[in-house]
């Protein structure tokens, strides 16, 4: 008889992170029971209290482990807009060219990313019911990605990016490209697509970039394209 192959502390962790980002976005926490976490991670059931203190535990881990995924790919782009923020006064032209480039960036990191469906139906159930792991993905990741754009846009709108206008139209615009992601299966029947390719990513692009030009006034959106 083969001996079951042991897996590492940090692999079992892992296993149980996407376990829980796949049942609890599913299910959500009431209705998703340890067995059935452990099961999906191929672990023992003991691992989760072992690893994460319970289910709670894990569905808070889950959070973190969300935004940290998200963080990660957009790390650049934010700390290109924090930079700039510090060194000194952002101008218009900048703000315009990186407020598309984070678009652009978000459509390439996360669109394209594996594990796209299971983190969007998390959050998208975080969203519709905010609990303790919404308010670990706002503090962690979105809270501070919308008020950066908001300083984005308020420059490029000559506002105050905490007014009421720029806050709406910023999420507006954020929601545009953030639909792609979380509306996809729509986008999937009405195409007749199965899945994302870079060449139809970049097609999204360019109706992005039409929509946000058009929204903020930026004039031709292919100046953007090209860049």
């Amino acid at each position: 008889m083969m001996k079951k192959q042991r897996i590492s502390p940090d692999e079992t962790k892992l296993q149980l992170l996407k376990a829980g980002m796949h049942l609890f976005g599913l299910q959500g926490f009431e209705g998703t029971r340890t067995r059935e976490l452990a099961q999906m991670a191929g672990v023992n059931q003991a691992a989760i209290p072992y690893h994460f203190g319970g289910k709670e535990g894990l569905y808070l881990a889950v959070a973190r482990y969300v935004v940290k995924r998200g963080s990660d790919q957009m790390k650049s782009e934010v700390e290109m807009i924090q930079h700039t923020l510090r060194d000194g006064k952002l101008v218009k032209v900048e703000a315009e060219h990186m407020l598309m480039r984070f678009f652009f960036a978000f459509m390439d990191n996360i669109i394209l990313s594996e594990d796209l469906s299971d983190r969007s139906r998390f959050i998208l159930r975080e969203y519709s019911t905010p609990g303790a792991g919404f308010e670990i993905i706002y503090e962690g990741m979105l809270g501070k990605i919308h008020k950066l754009l908001c300083v984005l846009v308020g420059t490029i709108e000559g506002e105050n990016p905490e007014s009421e206008r720029v806050i709406l139209k910023t999420h507006a615009l954020f929601g545009t490209v953030v639909g792609n992601a979380l509306t996809r299966n729509l986008l999937f029947r009405r195409l007749d697509w199965e899945n994302f390719t870079p060449e139809r990513i970049e097609r999204m692009k360019q109706a992005v970039a039409e929509i946000v030009c058009h929204g903020l006034n930026l004039g031709d959106p292919n100046k953007y394209l090209e860049t």
